[in-house]
């Protein structure tokens, strides 16, 4: 009787990658496109860590472009207040920041790990 494999469809890294560019309010679509995986594929796997949310139009969270900000200085491992003068940066360009922050964090966390 043989053994069924498992297939890996989703490393930690990945899954990790996901929650936080998602809980970071990166699109279901975006992150999608980033890990080379379909929409509903991303969405199953933020449903089974617990951190999907479907759309709800009653219930909207803001985020700020302070908070934006903020977020980028901790993924740049800056001290708070660096980056002040990008609040007035546009949302759409802050946002592409942070996910490009985020990919190149991931991508030197994979470098990082592969040289140990």
């Amino acid at each position: 009787m043989s053994e069924a494999k498992v297939v890996v469809n989703y490393t930690d890294e990945q899954t990790t990658f996901a929650v936080n560019m998602y809980t970071g309010g990166t699109a279901v679509e975006k992150i999608a496109e980033m890990l080379g995986k379909t929409t509903r594929s991303v969405i199953a796997k933020l449903v089974s860590e617990g951190v999907y949310k479907a759309n709800d139009r009653t219930k909207s969270v803001r985020v700020t472009k302070a908070e934006m900000v903020a977020t980028l200085e901790q993924a740049a491992g800056v001290e708070a207040g660096a980056f002040k003068s990008f609040e007035k940066a546009d949302k759409a360009a802050l946002h592409e920041m942070a996910s490009t922050f985020m990919a190149l964090r991931q991508a030197y966390d994979i470098v990082a790990a592969e040289g140990q």
